[in-house]
């Protein structure tokens, strides 16, 4: 336990307040609190946005895959549809073609 007397604490955490939050201080300070909540909102808006874009991507991937595989059931030509469900599929080593 640390026992302090009430004004060693009080008085610059006063003091430091009143610096602050007066006259220009204050007006700059809210003026970067804003713009700092404005940012962060902006990008947690575009993560969202980048996340539902990706989604849908891995979507149409699949369904494409399950038509392929589809077609591949139906009778269809085996080394066509390979290619496509390669081309559909990401590789670890390559970016992921866009499906849509």
């Amino acid at each position: 336990m640390l026992y302090l007397r009430e004004d060693t604490i009080t008085d610059p955490v006063d003091r430091f307040l009143r610096e602050e939050l007066t006259g220009d201080t204050l007006t700059a300070t809210l003026r970067g609190l804003a713009d700092a909540h404005y940012r962060a909102e902006l990008a947690r808006h575009q993560g969202a946005d980048q996340t539902r874009r990706l989604r849908q991507t891995i979507e149409d991937c699949d369904t494409k895959i399950k038509r392929y595989r589809a077609a591949l059931d139906a009778g269809g030509d085996p080394v066509l549809i390979a290619s496509w469900i390669s081309e559909t599929q990401p590789n670890e080593t390559t970016r992921p073609p866009h499906c849509a």
